[in-house]
C-alpha cells in the first residue's frame, strides 16, 4: 500500500503539521514513536473510549414521551374499557369442488380428431354447473363469419 500525506501546509506551524502527518500515519497502521515528538512537554498517554474508533455511533436513548400513555389510559378508562374493538378471524370454509355458473359458449372445431376433445371440454364444463352450448366451426371461418352465427346460439 503506498499513500500521500501531506506535511507542510500553508498558514499551519511546522510541529503541528509533523504531528498531523504522524497521526495520519498512525491512523493506516505506521508504527509511531510518540514518545520522541512529544519529548520536553507534560503530555501524557490517556486511554480513550474504543467506541469512537469502532465506527459506531452512540446515540443516547430518549426518554419515552408520557402523552401517548396518558392518551391510552384514558381510551381504556370507558365503559368499553380497552375491548372497544375486538379482531377476530374466521377461516372461510372453502366449497369441496368450485361451480360455474352461467351459460358457456364452448366454440369447436369441425372435423376428424376434434370430436373426442370437443366432447371432454363440454362434459368437464357441465360437470361443474356450466350450462354449456356448442358451436362447431369449420376451420376456414373467418372472424366476421364467426360474430354472424353467434345469435343462433342465443348469445
Amino acid at each position: 500500500d503506498t499513500g500521500t500525506v501531506p506535511l507542510l501546509r500553508d498558514g499551519r506551524d511546522e510541529p503541528d503539521a509533523v504531528r498531523t502527518a504522524l497521526a495520519s500515519l498512525y491512523l493506516r497502521g505506521v508504527e509511531v514513536d510518540w514518545s520522541v515528538g512529544w519529548s520536553g512537554t507534560d503530555v501524557r498517554r490517556v486511554d480513550l473510549p474504543t467506541y469512537a474508533f469502532q465506527r459506531r455511533r452512540f446515540w443516547p436513548e430518549a426518554a419515552p414521551d408520557p402523552a401517548p400513555a396518558a392518551w391510552r389510559r384514558r381510551g381504556s378508562a370507558g365503559p368499553a374499557g380497552p375491548r372497544r374493538y375486538r379482531i377476530a378471524w374466521e377461516p372461510l370454509a372453502v366449497p369441496e369442488e368450485p361451480r360455474l355458473s352461467g351459460r358457456w359458449l364452448l366454440v369447436t372445431p369441425d372435423g376428424p380428431g376434434a370430436e373426442d376433445t370437443a366432447l371432454a371440454c363440454e362434459q368437464a364444463l357441465a360437470g361443474h354447473g356450466a350450462d354449456v352450448v356448442v358451436m362447431r366451426v369449420g376451420a376456414a371461418v373467418e372472424r366476421d363469419e364467426l360474430a354472424l352465427m353467434l345469435p343462433e346460439f342465443g348469445t
